[in-house]
């Protein structure tokens, strides 16, 4: 038997007026945990060094700084943090993804299906440009830990609407 916690915050067996309460109440929680847990910390220091920003020290990639003891040295940050990054993003998008359907059954009719949804999906990926959002996708994910592609259909223009969501 589930508890009242581990209960889905807008299932119907919760009255109307607590699904607002339950859902703030998991929103804190969920910030509770990345706070503690230290996630929001370390997708903060990865995104600092990732743009170029020392969060220990005021070191910036756009920035020539002085050093030394009286000012000798001019001091620069290189970002080896954004090549790595980059290089590991090239890494893993450079297959680009080839969705093949297959048909389960091997009548004319599902060999059909199976050919118009390749079509579908071959216009999509041209005309929508699917390779960025997932090259936006997988940098997000390199950076803060996590990313989503989000796919809708959109009903005013009856077509599909695509967005890269980071995870937090």
């Amino acid at each position: 038997m589930k508890s009242n916690n581990d209960q889905y915050f807008a299932s119907p067996q919760i009255q109307g007026k607590n699904i607002g309460t339950n859902l703030k109440e998991k929103i804190d929680q969920f910030y509770t945990f990345m706070n503690q847990s230290g996630i929001f910390r370390r997708q903060f220091r990865s995104i600092s060094h990732y743009f170029g920003v020392s969060p220990s020290s005021s070191a910036q990639t756009d920035m020539i700084r002085s050093g030394g003891k009286s000012g000798q040295l001019a001091m620069v940050k290189v970002n080896h943090y954004r090549n790595i990054a980059q290089n590991l993003v090239q890494l893993t998008i450079s297959q680009k993804p080839v969705p093949q359907p297959i048909a389960t059954n091997s009548d004319a009719s599902s060999q059909q299906q199976a050919s118009l949804a390749k079509g579908i999906l071959d216009y999509y990926s041209r005309e929508k440009r699917i390779e960025r959002f997932i090259r936006d996708a997988v940098e997000l994910a390199v950076i803060c830990g996590d990313a989503f592609i989000q796919t809708l259909w959109d009903f005013d223009s009856e077509d599909i609407s695509i967005r890269t969501i980071p995870a937090s």
